[in-house]
């Protein structure tokens, strides 16, 4: 069976260290945004940092990634 979520994906070093996952509904999506702008702005991002990485669904900050991606 699959399940359709929206994840939060971060690596360090090409190594996951993050992975959440969230219904992929209008709340759950919500909640994916909302933990990707806190964690790329906890990690370097400034206010385009986010417009960027909220709209291409990634962020990159020296060996630091971080992925917004839907599953199925």
């Amino acid at each position: 069976m699959k399940i359709p979520t929206v994840n939060v994906i971060e690596y360090v070093d090409d190594s996951i260290i993050s992975l959440h996952s969230f219904s992929d509904d209008l709340e759950g999506n919500k909640e994916a945004a909302t933990l990707f702008i806190r964690i790329i702005q906890e990690n370097g991002a400034d206010e385009c940092g986010v417009d960027l990485g909220i709209g291409e669904g990634y962020f990159e900050q020296g060996d630091y990634q971080a992925f917004i991606t839907h599953s199925s």
